[in-house]
Order: structure tokens, then sequence, then C-alpha cells
């Protein structure tokens, strides 16, 4: 199992790594400014690397391909990161993504027992983070703490325990703090064009850093509004949405109408999210009653705002038999 260590300077990386890997008695080395920082120890017959990065995004997301996890690491007992820092950051966890979309972002925050309330200062983190952490876990890593027989062990459970023994994000211990719940995605029946992201990013706009939730309904939107060729309310368009599906060569894509009105209900809402988008389509396509080619566009297009926004993976064998008895099924919202 690999796992990746990075995090806001002076945080703590270096002493959370040799602490994991059991050594107590080492001298931490200075700052790592730039490279790699690697440690390897075994629990329970599972080999575990763990390696400390600081590098550019565009090397950080090669060195890190194939991944299990990646901890950030942030001083609790200090004020909030910078702007800058959280920007860069950002483009580290986006780089870690893409090469390991399945692999948990956890957030360390060091020096609980110098915050005065560590799990809510957690929580302001991954706020100012734009919400993109799966865990977040408060560790004290004070002198008369490491020398406990046992701090090793708790240690290792508070911080890798989830990851080992796959527990469900409600199984969680007490020091731990759950941000976002972890789906795993069922992989797609042909890969997602590469339009869809940069449709995601237009939709997304420059809020997308800051506004997780918002930004995913906004790009989730746009991803829909091109599958029905959708006019924008607010411009003016000489052409309507069949015009736009015959020029495209869409003329005889299913359920536009559908996307279409939902795109028009959903346009100007206030409040709603990329989940409360996908649970209406698929109430307005059970109320239609045309089964959806699970293959196709439409299908596609749920799967892929479904792992970008983190929703619940949608079952379109049982999403089908739905339709066909006109009963809703609602995929969880984050």
């Amino acid at each position: 199992m690999k796992i990746f260590i990075t995090g806001t300077a002076r945080s703590g990386k270096s002493t959370l790594r040799l602490l994991l890997a059991g050594d107590r008695t080492s001298e931490v080395p200075t700052t790592l400014s730039y490279g790699a920082e690697q440690s390897q120890f075994e629990i329970d017959d599972e080999k575990i690397t763990l390696e400390e990065a600081v590098m550019p995004a565009d090397l950080f997301g090669y060195w890190t391909i194939d991944s299990e996890a990646l901890l950030y690491c942030v001083d609790l007992s200090r004020a909030n990161p910078r702007v800058d820092v959280v920007d860069h950051a950002i483009e580290d966890i986006m780089a870690f993504q893409k090469v390991n979309p399945h692999a948990p972002i956890i957030l360390v925050g060091t020096h609980a027992d110098k915050a005065s309330n560590p799990a809510e200062k957690l929580l302001e983190i991954n706020k100012l983070y734009g919400n993109r952490f799966d865990r977040a876990v408060a560790v004290s890593m004070a002198p008369k703490k490491i020398l406990k027989e046992d701090f090793v062990d708790n240690l290792r459970q508070d911080v890798l325990g989830p990851l080992l023994v796959k527990k469900s994000p409600q199984e969680t211990m007490e020091t731990v703090v759950v941000v976002r719940q972890v789906h795993k995605y069922p992989k797609p029946p042909k890969p997602f064009p590469h339009s869809y992201e940069r449709l995601w990013q237009t939709g997304a706009g420059p809020s997308d850093k800051l506004e997780s939730e918002v930004s995913d309904f906004r790009a989730a939107l746009e991803i829909l509004r091109d599958y029905s060729k959708s006019n924008n309310p607010d411009t003016c368009s000489f052409f309507g949405s069949t015009v736009k599906l015959a020029f495209t060569r869409h003329l005889l894509r299913h359920h536009t109408d559908v996307v279409d009105e939902l795109y028009k209900q959903y346009y100007n809402k206030d409040h709603a999210t990329a989940g409360d988008l996908i649970n209406e389509l698929k109430e307005k396509l059970i109320s239609q009653g045309d089964k959806l080619n699970r293959t196709g566009s439409l299908a596609q297009r749920i799967r892929f705002i479904e792992r970008k926004a983190n929703l619940e993976p949608t079952d379109f064998f049982a999403l089908n038999q739905k339709i066909a008895e006109r009963k809703i099924t609602v995929s969880a919202p984050k």
C-alpha cells in the first residue's frame, strides 16, 4: 500500500511519517522544500510505503500514480492557511485525484493538543479547501504522548485504520471527523469523453475552488444542458434545441424533452445541489415511463456527474425497473 503525505509548511509532515513508521528516536529532518522522503513498515502483513512529497502539481500527479491515499497535514495550533497556500494545495490535490480517482484524501490536523477545538478547526479547514477531504483526523505529537507504549498503535489506528480495515465512514473512531462519504464507482461501459471535463470546468466557473456544492451544481447543469442543447434563458438564440440537436447529429437522442424541462426548471434555482438535479431527473424519467439506455449518452453523463460531485452511484438496472413500475429511487447527495 502506497500512501503519500504532503501539507502546509512546518505542519509536522516528517514527524508524522516517522511516527507512523514506528520511529520515535530518529532526528526529524529539516523542512523538505522539494523532492520526496520515504518510510516503509508493516501492519498485520500489510506492507506500507509512506512517501512525503513536495513538488510542482504536474510532477506531483505523476509521482503519486497508484497511491491508496493522500494525507494532507495542517498545524491546528496555527492560523488557517493563506489563500495562496490553499490554491497551491488544491492544485496538488486535483493532480493526485486525476491519477488516483478512487483514493481518499485525508486531512490530518497536527498539534491537536495545542488547539482549543480541533474538530471545529478541521471542519473550518475542510471548508476553506472547498470540501475536498474525505476524512479528517486530529492527532497530537506532544513529547509526553509519543513516549507512551501504545502511542504508535493508536496513531496508526486513527490515521490509517479505516484504510486497512475498509471501515465505512459511519464506523469511525472518536477522534475522527467524517467529512464526506467515499463511494466506489463501477467502471463505466465506455470511457468518458474529454468534452465532459471541459463542460464541467465551464459550468463550475471560477468558484470551483472554494464553493464546491455550488460549482458542482452549475457544472452538472451544464453537462445536462449540452445533452439537450437547451437555450440559456438569459441569452437570445434564433435556434431551438431541436434544431441544434439536428445540426450536431443528435436528433434521435431520447429524453431530451425531459432534460430540457429540467434545465429550465433549475437554471435560476437557489440552494440546489447536483444531487437534487440528478434526483429530479430520475423522478422525471420515471414519470415519463421511458427506460434509459444504460450505455447511452445520458446515462454516461449521470455517471460522470455522480463521480465529480461525490454522489451515490446509480444502479441503472434498478432505475429501469423503477421506471417500469413507476416508482422513484433516490441518489443520496454528499
